[in-house]
């Protein structure tokens, strides 16, 4: 019995430890699962200051010295201008700074996104500083954005806060001046020291990450997300395309002034009426034959274009609508001065004007999409009317955003590209999913699915089961786990039979695959069923090194149940026996209280109690010969028996079933025994 109890216990171990870490085992041969920050309407509230109301990831920062106290919440804006973050402080909406620009301090704090607090010399309050001198060299793009302003006057240590789960510790920019920035940049460059340090901490598998630009449409708006680490499979529809950076390594200049790690050409881009298959779109300038380099970039909202098809974007509105006039060129207006009209432009601030124009009869009638063809593998994007047209909104001079329906703004930034080097936005994003490795030096995009995505969060990895855009999803993931616990627990329960068919073998394995062929020995010596020594008979497995005197069953008999001996006399003394003159088996046989009994159950007994069976009467286990046999042929012979003991009956007289009987017309007065037979004679 230790013996089984051994054997069950460690398969069950077994068992339980392979079905445990099964499961484990192929969920960690993928990579982690990405970080995941939302992307949408960025609202923080702040005691004594005014609510502001921005877009973009909700994050948090403090000391690295002390990461749980002085959280302070900022709106971030992914941006891959950068390789360090730069996060925007309380200078900018300083009293000066913000009437400089026409801005109230409540529009300033919403324009930002939030802003830390610093001296005014500009030395932060509540972080610890850090050196500057590697912000140059890391990002040289910064230092173009922010001429003629000091690019990098400060520097922090600080710990940054990812959508409350994820923090990181790293060394982060301030903006203390300029106005060509909005909200802070969350540094997703091709040198990202957020990537890197995430991916060295282990809280990522790699530098990648995954942008879902969502929708900023009036009519349909969409949130966003950003996927740190991985890409979103939930919100992608079609086959992907590869664009490789290596021919861009050595500057990731476009047009040899603007950082920009993720170009791609554009074969075409034109103004295509509703329900238009291509026939009668409205030629922009750009064109197979007259392609446009242009940059990937999600800091921005808008399309950034040269002047030219800036140009043929007026005409072709002009062209749908009948509206002539040139669009409504904003500026901002002096906070300070006398209220504007109701409904006038001059009212809000609009951090990234597009083309607008007054919303008229005519212009309503405008019902096209702007369709943009890139040259790797003709990927096509439609941007349709709902995304391209939209009424003007900006910030309330109280921090909130409003709309104005007086004024209908077309999606293109309403002043051309620096240096000719455009620049597709957001609102190209809106419709492409845009996931990036820079390990390998290359990008894809893939159609947006919209409104019909969902989340289905897949971390990238370098093995080729997971890598960007080709890797396992977590329902595949799933499917694989279920497939490897049923398999496991099918052998479990094949071992659990064999340990139970083992008990039942009287301590002998027979496992099922091993039928008719030999098992290892089992060391050491064993104990047969009577407590003797045997031989070893080479057919129980081992179970230790030091093995156990394990008793050995008997061997299998089969029996009828001992009836029950009603004695003749109670006394403790030796029963009575009588001299019986010995007889032949011949004289046996003529006296029919001894002749054999045929029946299925016992046998009352052939000779007289005090005479032993011949060597010849008995079988090999010392059991009286069946009818079969020869010896018994031959005695039966001597006599033929009448059909009662052929068929099995017994004389009613002279016998009873079940139980020892007195022979009352027995001269000798003896107790006739019943004998247990191996089985019946038939």
């Amino acid at each position: 019995m230790a013996y089984h109890r051994r054997i069950s216990r460690a398969s069950s171990h077994t068992i339980i430890l392979i079905v445990l870490s099964s499961p484990t085992s192929i969920l960690a041969a993928c990579p982690q699962q990405p970080i995941f920050l939302p992307l949408s309407n960025c609202t923080i509230s702040l005691p004594n200051l005014p609510t502001l109301h921005s877009w973009g990831a909700s994050i948090s920062i403090s000391s690295s010295s002390s990461p749980s106290s002085n959280l302070q919440s900022l709106c971030v804006v992914p941006s891959t201008v950068t390789n360090t973050s730069f996060f925007t402080t309380s200078l900018l909406c300083s009293p000066s700074l913000a009437a400089a620009q026409n801005l109230t301090y409540a529009q300033c704090l919403s324009r930002r996104g939030g802003v830390l607090p610093v001296s005014p010399s500009g030395e932060p309050t509540d972080l610890s500083t850090a050196s500057t001198s590697g912000l140059a060299a890391s990002d040289p793009g910064w230092v173009t954005i922010m001429q003629p302003d000091a690019p990098f006057p400060y520097a922090v240590s600080a710990t940054i806060h990812l959508h409350g789960r994820d923090s990181v510790p790293m060394v982060a920019g301030l903006i203390e001046s300029g106005a060509n920035h909005t909200t802070s940049h969350l540094s997703l460059g091709s040198r990202s020291v957020l990537l890197e340090a995430l991916a060295s901490g282990r809280q990522i598998s790699s530098a990648t990450f995954g942008f879902d630009a969502g929708s900023q449409s009036y009519a349909s708006p969409r949130p966003g997300g950003l996927a740190l680490g991985g890409w979103d499979d939930g919100v992608r529809r079609g086959a992907e395309v590869r664009f490789p950076m290596a021919e861009y390594r050595s500057s990731h200049q476009l047009n040899g002034r603007r950082t920009c790690p993720l170009q791609v050409t554009i074969a075409s881009m034109a103004l295509r009426p509703a329900g238009g298959d291509g026939s009668d779109d409205f030629n922009l300038g750009i064109e197979p034959a007259h392609p446009q380099q242009a940059c990937l970039e999600m800091y921005d909202a808008l399309p950034r274009l040269p002047s030219g098809v800036i140009a043929r974007m007026k005409e072709g509105f002009a062209s749908f609508t009948g509206y002539a006039q040139p669009p409504v060129r904003y500026t901002a207006s002096d906070p300070n001065a006398a209220p504007p009209a109701t409904g006038q432009l001059s009212e809000i601030y609009i951090p990234e004007p597009g083309l607008i124009y007054p919303t008229t009869n005519l212009t309503r009638q405008f019902n096209a999409s702007l369709v943009i063809m890139l040259a790797k593998n003709n990927f096509t994007v439609e941007i349709p009317l709902e995304e391209l047209v939209n009424p003007v909104r900006g910030i309330a001079r109280d921090g909130t955003r409003v709309v104005n329906g007086n004024f209908t703004e077309l999606a293109v930034y309403q002043d051309p590209a620096p240096e000719d080097a455009a620049v597709l936005g957001r609102v190209f994003l809106s419709r492409a999913y845009l996931y990036v490795d820079y390990e390998a030096e290359e990008f894809t995009l893939t159609p947006s699915a919209g409104e019909e995505g969902g989340m289905i969060l897949v971390g990238s990895g370098e093995d080729g089961g997971c890598d960007g855009g080709g890797g396992w999803s977590r329902v595949t993931i799933a499917l694989v786990a279920v497939v490897a616990v049923l398999g496991v627990a099918l052998l479990g329960g094949l071992a659990c039979w064999g340990v139970r068919r083992r008990r039942r073998k009287g301590g002998r394995t027979v496992w099922p695959w091993r039928r008719g062929g030999k098992v290892e020995k089992e060391s050491g010596p064993l104990v047969n069923g009577n407590g003797g020594m045997r031989e070893d008979r080479g057919d129980y497995p081992e179970v230790d090194e030091h093995p156990r005197m394990t008793p050995v069953p008997v061997s299998e008999t089969y029996h009828v149940p001992v009836a029950e001996v009603t004695p003749v006399s109670s006394s403790p003394a030796a029963p009575n026996r009588v001299a019986v003159q010995q007889r032949s088996p011949s004289e046996d046989m003529e006296d029919l209280r001894f002749r054999p009994r045929v029946g299925s159950v016992e046998v009352q007994g052939t000779t007289p109690l005090d005479r032993r069976l011949t060597p010849d009467e008995l079988d090999g286990r010392g059991i009286p010969i069946g009818p079969d046999s020869p010896r018994t042929q031959e005695l039966v012979s001597m006599r033929p028996m009448q059909s009662y003991y052929r068929t099995g009956s017994l004389p009613p007289e002279r016998f009873r079933t079940g139980s020892a009987s007195t022979v009352t017309d027995d001269p000798l007065q003896a107790t006739r025994t019943n004998r247990s037979m191996s089985s019946g004679w038939a």
